[in-house]
């Protein structure tokens, strides 16, 4: 499964977040009601995006070029947003020789849930000792190089027994679409 997301350039969550870095998938904004602030300016492409027929039944946007007019709609918020490109490692996996021709720039892998508000233990990156090592091996974009270094990963973090370990978590490719 793969598909596109508009998501922030900076994730609403980066206060908060160990992984200042992050460039993954959890950074979907949001929804508001119309009167809140601060994004009285993308109520519409909110509205658009969450309850239109736009993303599919996993919130992924099938099209690059229904991901670009989604864009545009975002264009007068003062937040800037931006197109990635996400598939399931494991379907990656089965198939070397179209994953070398995935669309875009490579970000890295990321350990999210697929679906709803693409939720990541990468992100949000627990300030545990035992699974501290696997923060060192982050790149530039917050995520991991290797979709190995992903899995084992997550493989440590479901044995420690972290919060939501038992999410159906999944290794994602993530990239940037210029």
């Amino acid at each position: 499964m793969q598909g596109f997301l508009v998501v922030l350039k900076v994730p609403e969550t980066q206060v908060s977040l160990r992984n200042k870095h992050y460039r993954g998938v959890y950074r979907l904004p949001s929804y508001r009601l119309p009167d809140q602030e601060p994004i009285r300016t993308e109520t519409a492409a909110m509205e658009e995006y969450v309850f239109g027929k736009i993303a599919n039944e996993f919130g992924l946007i099938m099209s690059y070029e229904t991901a670009l007019q989604m864009l545009a709609k975002f264009a007068k918020s003062s937040r800037e947003f931006e197109v990635i490109h996400c598939r399931k490692w494991s379907d990656c996996a089965t198939d070397r020789s179209r994953s070398a021709s995935l669309p875009g720039k490579p970000l890295g892998f990321d350990v999210a849930g697929f679906g709803g508000d693409f939720w990541s233990i990468v992100a949000d990156f627990p300030d545990d000792i035992r699974v501290a090592h696997f923060f060192d091996k982050l790149n530039e974009n917050g995520l991991f190089y290797a979709p190995d270094e992903a899995t084992e990963y997550l493989d440590e973090y479901r044995r420690l027994r972290l919060p939501d370990y038992q999410s159906p978590f999944e290794v994602l490719a993530v990239r940037l679409m210029e």
